[in-house]
């Protein structure tokens, strides 16, 4: 019987409801709890003071108070197999409290009533500068904390993307203020933060196949996934016991598998522009690549779309911008952090608007500062061929 902990969201903790009980068994649940409240000075406050009824509710407020995972991990280091870890809740940002102390802003936290009682203190929202920065920092703590407790070797890390569509082919829109596209590719830096510091097998899902069910329990979004999903993860998580229990490091056995270098066929930005051709009816479809960059990061790669119907039309809810070069047509740019990470774009055409070709290309750089790998096109209305004349 194999006992699980999971840190992190509804991802993960779903994800356990389609393992075979008779073989694994879940032993707790710490949620809503960012990393940087857990590694930074407890807050001193009762979370039954405020309005919470719900007794799950006050317990992960508490412990975000607290900082709690930490302490429950290592309690917990000798009845646990594996610890499932997600980072979904980082959307939410933290408040800082005072020097070195931060809280999750979750829901709890909001409806409890106890946030109004902290006055101005900054809210410092996912994905900015400073939260990534802080980040990084809490990342190495926990990287040296689960090395010294002989946890590591426990971690499941979960990359699952943002739905870009539900169940039926319906496009999702903002949800806490960020398209799917926008929050997949905020949580790719911070996957590849683990990454840097970590040896942790890592599961993950393709874009296309990371669809949200309509009918969830938890309602619809991005996060809220149809079956197929939670089924996917429940296989790459077998894939990994057998690793283990054949002895083999489950890190090699998973980067043989969802590496983003494993089996990956790189293409120079600048001299072999990758892309697709579209189909005409197809308004809506997504993008997934990888990006190795060789020098700082910045802006270094541009997507260019080759449009039609879209001459005297301001394309800005798109994020689209058009170019005065011809040959680049309308475009959006993509900032690339220095390294290797996946990227995600999502596009929502206005009817009467079609797109004929896609590319990615280098922009400003050199050749060979910038490589392109796994570029992968999707809709939910049509497929789409590999562009060969760009590849």
């Amino acid at each position: 019987m194999a006992r699980i902990y999971v840190y992190g969201s509804c991802v993960s903790r779903d994800s356990f409801d389609f393992l075979d009980k008779t073989k694994h068994s879940l032993i707790g649940y710490t949620a809503r709890q960012s990393l940087i409240s857990a590694t930074g000075l407890p807050y001193v406050a009762e979370a039954n003071s405020g309005a919470l009824e719900s007794r799950f509710q006050i317990r992960n407020l508490q412990g975000d108070f607290d900082g709690s995972i930490f302490t429950t991990l290592r309690d917990v280091s000798a009845q646990s197999d594996y610890i499932f870890w997600d980072l979904t809740d980082e959307r939410l940002g933290v408040i800082r409290v005072a020097e070195n102390s931060y809280i999750t802003r979750s829901v709890e936290l909001i409806q409890s009533g106890l946030l109004d009682g902290l006055g101005d203190s900054e809210w410092i929202k996912f994905g900015s500068e400073e939260h990534f920065r802080l980040w990084e920092s809490a990342v190495i703590t926990f990287a040296k904390y689960l090395e010294t407790n002989a946890l590591t070797s426990k971690i499941v890390l979960f990359n699952v993307p943002w739905s870009m569509y539900d169940n039926e082919g319906r496009p999702l829109q903002k949800s806490w203020n960020m398209m799917p596209d926008e929050a997949n590719n905020l949580l790719a830096r911070y996957v590849a933060i683990v990454r840097q510091y970590m040896n942790v097998p890592c599961i993950e899902i393709p874009w296309e196949q990371a669809l949200s069910d309509r009918k969830h329990k938890w309602s619809l979004a991005p996060y809220h996934y149809q079956d197929s999903v939670y089924e996917s993860v429940a296989k790459q998580f077998a894939e990994i016991e057998e690793a283990v229990a054949l002895g083999a490091s489950a890190q090699k056995n998973l980067d043989e598998a969802t590496s983003v270098a494993s089996g990956n066929s790189w293409h120079d930005s600048v001299l072999s522009p990758q892309g697709f051709t579209v189909s005409p009816e197809v308004r809506s479809f997504g993008l997934q690549f990888d990006a190795r960059c060789h020098v700082s990061s910045g802006r270094r790669l541009l997507l260019s779309l080759q449009l039609e119907g879209a001459e005297d039309l301001q394309l800005s809810k798109q994020r689209l911008t058009k170019s005065v070069i011809p040959n680049i047509g309308h475009f959006r740019y993509v900032d690339v952090d220095a390294g290797e990470r996946t990227y995600f774009a999502g596009f929502e055409l206005p009817e009467g608007v079609s797109c004929t070709s896609i590319k990615v290309m280098g922009w400003q750089v050199a050749k060979g500062q910038v490589d392109i790998g796994r570029v992968s096109m999707f809709s939910r209305i049509a497929a789409s061929e590999p562009l060969e004349t760009l590849i």
